[in-house]
């Protein structure tokens, strides 16, 4: 047998005639077919070492592939390698319970973590109105309540809406905008959000990103009638302002043909929704979307998004699924949703959204009869990420809720706004 260099001989013991590499199991065999003999036994001694002091089992984990141009160092706090060796965030379960366009209305709210009203908590926005609203939620046990206003509650609350002259002090913006930060309304856990994301934590350290706002097209009123409020005309787009990493998405308004179809509208337009919000949706791809305004159009669907359609496509939906309540008129048996468990109702982030119309009135307000009826929420229990309580009570030292935005209303032509978003 033929010399190699001293540098490619691995053994592991000494032997006078190395064995032929036909003597050899595969398993012993490097790479490069040079012979890997095992290690000789190990001694008494080394045995008795081992006994005393075991050494850990060590593991391996494959890393992720990581994009060197995505920037950053690859050293330190910020190096992608470690970011990728670190385990990912724990998922916990969150239970959302979701109304909208209550009208002065009290339903019964099945508990949860989290309630989100998605606007018109009134009817005509007054102070009394707003105050009364705000003492049933209050009362409610869910330890977080995101809310934001609606067209009706808007008469008041919009700092820009131009038919203010007939309020009393008592209902002016300022009065009414402060019943959302009384100290009642602080420790029931009411947030009121306008047009603004926020990452919310809850106590045990629960979290997800939401992003909300009050705002719904509206053509101009014929000249000397009155509009709502958050109103903007349909030409305008105040919905790029939305952040790729919402988790939730609360609008007062649905997106374009989605549970959007309206009797009130005129033909050929049918269906009440935006179509801005309803692309700037298809490329934010959040796992919830709440929203209402449009009451004959509640109930819940789950779009599934399609990548391969073609680039021309703005709207890329691959299928629509309808959720149905299976007990619609028992007001007090839950309608739930389980994203995580039940494999019709399972959300894919990325790949798929649930949209839920949450309007608690069944029908559009008459003068003489009111509203005919009222449905109930809608409950959703969606995966989120989860931290340490502690984490969490440092985070939510102030009022545990992230950075608060601002929306400017600019008035353009008579009783009707376009918006300027401030960032």
């Amino acid at each position: 047998m033929a010399e190699l260099p001293p540098s490619r001989i691995v053994y592991h013991r000494v032997y006078a005639d190395p064995p032929t590499r036909s003597e050899l199991a595969p398993s012993q065999l490097t790479d490069d077919g040079l012979p890997q003999l095992p290690p000789p036994p190990p001694s008494k001694k080394q045995k008795e070492t081992a006994k005393r002091k075991p050494l850990p089992k060590l593991t391996t984990q494959r890393l992720a592939p990581v994009s060197v141009s995505a920037g950053g160092s690859f050293d330190g706090p910020s190096s992608p390698l470690l970011a990728a060796a670190l385990p990912p965030p724990k998922k916990k379960r969150l239970r959302i319970t979701c109304i909208s366009d209550t009208h002065n209305h009290t339903p019964y709210l099945p508990p949860g973590d989290v309630l989100i009203h998605a606007g018109d908590l009134t009817s005509q926005g007054t102070y009394s109105e707003l105050s009364n609203a705000l003492s049933w939620l209050q009362r409610q046990p869910h330890e977080v309540k995101l809310l934001v206003a609606g067209n009706h509650d808007g008469v008041s609350l919009d700092p820009e809406y131009t038919h203010t002259s007939t309020l009393t002090p008592a209902q002016s913006h300022a009065a009414n905008l402060a019943l959302f930060s009384t100290p009642a309304a602080a420790r029931a856990g009411i947030i009121y959000l306008r047009h603004e994301a926020r990452t919310i934590t809850l106590r045990d350290g629960r979290r997800f990103r939401v992003f909300a706002s009050p705002l719904s097209p509206s053509p101009p009123p014929p000249p000397g009638s009155k509009a709502w409020g958050f109103t903007y005309p349909p030409s305008t787009n105040p919905w790029l302002s939305i952040p790729a990493d919402t988790d939730v998405l609360i609008t007062h308004t649905p997106p374009k043909y989605h549970l959007d179809r309206s009797p009130s509208s005129l033909p050929p337009q049918p269906h009440a929704g935006c179509p801005h919000l309803r692309e700037r949706l298809s490329q934010v791809r959040p796992v919830l979307h709440v929203f209402g305004h449009v009451h004959v159009g509640r109930g819940v669907e789950k779009v599934l998004w399609d990548d391969a359609a073609a680039p021309r496509v703005r709207h890329k939906e691959a299928r629509v699924v309808e959720i149905q309540d299976p007990h619609p008129l028992r007001i007090k048996r839950q309608f739930l949703v389980d994203t995580i468990r039940v494999r019709d109702h399972v959300v894919v982030r990325g790949r798929e959204t649930l949209l839920v119309n949450a309007a608690i009135a069944t029908g559009p307000w008459s003068r003489d009869t009111g509203h005919p009826g009222w449905g109930k929420a809608v409950v959703v229990d969606v995966e989120v990420e989860c931290g340490d309580a502690a984490t969490a009570a440092a985070a939510g030292a102030q009022d545990g809720f992230g950075q608060e935005g601002r929306v400017r209303l600019r008035g353009v032509g008579e009783g009707w706004s376009a918006v300027d978003v401030v960032q």
